[in-house]
């Protein structure tokens, strides 16, 4: 048991540490090219398209193969971020390709590694604490990106190998339990989990990557933006936190996935104000539904068989939303049309989750009942 949690603080602290240098390493070198929203869109679709092409298959391999899968995507990171180093800021948006294609094996890898970790009714708890390490530690690799004296390509560059080589020399093995013994269990399909992280993906694009710092850029500034985006990141992992940790563990329910969901779709929509403190504000609250959100997705993707299939669709559905959307924002469409679609795209999750939970109960309920049908007669006839 001890053993156990030590691996998962360790995984944590990996953690911490690779999303600093990633955060460090895309907000920085989004800063030094900042034009128009529509090129900063094409960043994004760069970078979003290369993960979502690989990031399908890494939970599965990290079934078979352990922390090596992760080991390989740090060190490509960590090359990667010497490229950026040495190639002219106008071609950036070639090299977000294959560092969206690393980084679509490093962190659905790191997932599978945590979650495996995860007893079977500790799930949700543990997918909680894993974002608010991830979302903290974007907070810390915002204000690193926000000041060019740190120099955070190179840290980013040294980061990614020592996490790499301790990975390689430190073995983690994937975990794998049995099913939850206790507790009311939602049971939704995967299509339900590609679908809710689908829509997700179609609002990370514009919370989670460098849209969002365009936006505020043309406001404030390079510096006041990486505090604000810092701030708002380091607000939304509390509470995304504190609101989203206890809820599947306790009680599973579509309301796991509808509150954290519609509030957001909700937050999100501040973003189309021109106030800087109020798309502060809605980063940090649709931050927080993020956090929640996404640790309600992985843990539903864990709590049955074919936890690594079920966790590539919830990576890939999250990817594919966000090279759509970021598709569409370099297309000309506004922020606004893209938070349209994902209500309807997430509404729609939340019908088929409801519909395929209620056909499982069915099912086995009217399994049951001929099990105690079949169980009498044979009672009566002996």
């Amino acid at each position: 048991m001890r053993a156990l949690e030590a691996e998962l603080r360790t995984l944590y602290l990996i953690a911490f540490a690779g999303v600093v240098a990633g955060i460090s390493l895309r907000a920085s070198t989004a800063f030094s090219v900042m034009s128009t929203i529509k090129y900063i869109a094409m960043l994004t679709l760069s970078f979003s398209l290369g993960r979502a092409i690989i990031s399908f298959f890494a939970p599965r391999a990290v079934e078979r193969k352990g922390s090596s899968v992760a080991a390989f995507g740090f060190l490509s990171l960590s090359i990667l971020s010497v490229a950026y180093l040495v190639v002219p800021g106008n071609w950036y948006w070639l090299l977000r390709f294959p560092h969206g294609m690393a980084s679509g094996i490093s962190w659905p890898a790191m997932q599978a590694l945590v979650m495996g970790k995860a007893k079977p009714e500790n799930r949700a708890k543990v997918s909680s604490t894993y974002f608010l390490v991830g979302t903290v530690a974007t907070a810390v690799g915002y204000v690193l990106s926000g000041f060019k004296f740190i120099k955070p390509i190179l840290l980013s560059t040294i980061l990614f190998l020592i996490i790499s080589i301790y990975l390689f020399k430190h073995k983690v093995e994937f975990e794998k339990w049995g099913k939850q013994s206790k507790g009311k269990i939602l049971n939704i399909s995967s299509l339900s989990i590609f679908l809710s992280s689908f829509s997700l993906g179609l609002l990370m694009a514009l919370i989670n990557t460098e849209i969002t710092l365009a936006v505020l850029y043309k406001l404030v500034g390079r510096t006041a933006t990486a505090i604000l985006m810092a701030l708002a990141s380091f607000g939304g992992a509390l509470l995304g936190y504190f609101m989203g940790r206890r809820l599947l563990d306790v009680n599973q329910s579509l309301y796991s996935l509808a509150l954290p969901g519609y509030l957001t779709l909700l937050s999100s929509s501040g973003l189309l104000s021109g106030n800087p403190a109020v798309v502060t504000g809605s980063t940090m609250l649709a931050q927080a539904g993020m956090t929640w959100w996404r640790s309600a997705n992985m843990a539903l993707a864990r709590s049955h068989k074919g936890t690594g299939l079920r966790l590539g669709l919830d990576n890939a559905g999250r990817n594919l939303g966000t090279t759509l959307s970021s598709l569409l924002l370099s297309l000309g469409l506004s922020i606004a049309d893209v938070i349209a679609i994902s209500f309807v795209t997430f509404t729609l999750a939340l019908s088929e989750a409801g519909f395929s939970s209620f056909i499982s109960r069915w099912r086995i309920h009217h399994r049951l009942k001929r099990f105690i049908k079949l169980s009498s007669m044979e009672c009566l006839g002996s």
